[in-house]
């Protein structure tokens, strides 16, 4: 197909983004990483994602922020340590949002990396991912 798949892993939040002017090519190699996520973590659950897409200028893009978990640990902590912070698409395109004023003040951009870290698929869990995309293309 027309697809390109592209890796974003020098950034924060680890990412594969999906670009082409054929939406069914789009579908097509969505369905292929899908599949390969299900096959890793085993069909009893559903890949751990987040979904930015856009149209613009007759091109599909896509991109799928892989994670490993729902919630940081900052949202379960408690006192001076907790950040009511459970990440999602907005947040991981690069808007986060706090819904209350208390976090936004003491939010700092260490504890954005350190959640994006914690939540995200690791480097090693990225490239083995693609290797076995790449073997199923």
């Amino acid at each position: 197909g027309k697809a390109i798949l592209k890796v974003s892993d020098d950034i924060l939040r680890p990412a594969l983004c999906i670009e082409s002017t054929d939406k069914a090519d789009v579908v097509k190699l969505f369905h292929l990483i899908y599949s390969t996520l299900e096959t890793q973590i085993g069909n009893s659950n559903e890949p751990m994602m987040n979904i930015v897409a856009r149209y613009e200028n007759c091109t599909w893009t896509v991109c799928l922020f892989l994670r490993t978990k729902h919630r940081p640990s900052c949202y379960f902590s408690e006192g001076k340590e907790h950040l009511l912070i459970s990440p999602a698409s907005v947040d991981l395109g690069g808007v986060f949002i706090t819904p209350l004023e208390n976090d936004f003040r003491k939010i700092t951009a260490s504890n954005i990396a350190a959640i994006l870290n914690e939540i995200s698929i690791s480097p090693v869990g990225l490239q083995k991912l693609i290797q076995q995309i790449k073997k199923r293309l």
